[in-house]
């Protein structure tokens, strides 16, 4: 997936790039971004017409998307309730600038949240090339010098992510991931299970 090279938004001096587009309906409508140094936030566009568009922006990680994208949190629950600052943006049609609030989200209209109760309900392999790049930067997140290379390869309907460890192979990892972990050893530019 080609990173995208136009700034979205720009957020506390920070300039934000759309990332993963989850809904959509001519416009993106739940989506993520990254900043400059990699943070990660979720956005939906909770209102848009003719003349303006509004945002509703919050900092998340790669294991609450990956949780979203198994449905095992609703679209309300990415986003925080209390006192977690989120940005709120709105660009008019013909104005320059986009208008960016700063609150706290429990000063946020709860009609700007996206419906409580509501999940992704995506097809089992409905967001497979997303949750790898999630993966991987959740491993890349955790690893802190474990890890020595990272290969992802399509291997029939599969995306696996290949790691060579610098420590110990009996390392758990993503347990709460649903991710097969296998010990292998490269032997002539093949994996071979141990």
């Amino acid at each position: 997936m080609k990173k995208n090279s136009n700034v979205f938004l720009n957020v506390n001096n920070r300039h934000l790039f759309i990332d993963l587009v989850l809904v959509e309906y001519h416009y993106p409508i739940l989506f993520t971004c990254l900043d400059d140094q990699g943070t990660m936030y979720i956005s939906t566009c909770f209102h848009a017409d003719a003349q303006e568009r509004e945002w509703l922006i919050a900092q998340t990680t790669p294991k609450a998307i990956i949780d979203l994208l198994r449905n095992s949190v609703s679209i309300r629950d990415i986003f925080p309730k209390d006192d977690t600052l989120v940005y709120l943006a709105a660009k008019c049609k013909d104005i320059q600038k986009t208008k960016i609030q700063t609150l706290k989200a429990g000063e946020v209209p709860e009609k700007i949240f996206p419906t409580a109760g509501m999940f992704m309900d995506a097809d089992e392999d409905e967001f497979l090339e997303e949750l790898a790049i999630l993966r991987k930067r959740l491993l890349v997140k955790r690893s802190h010098g474990l890890f020595l290379s990272f290969n992802q390869q399509q291997i029939g309907q599969r995306s696996c992510l290949f790691y060579t460890v610098s420590h110990s192979p009996q390392i758990l990892i993503l347990k709460d991931d649903f991710f097969e972990t296998t010990v292998c050893k490269k032997w002539k530019g093949l994996y071979e299970r141990v």
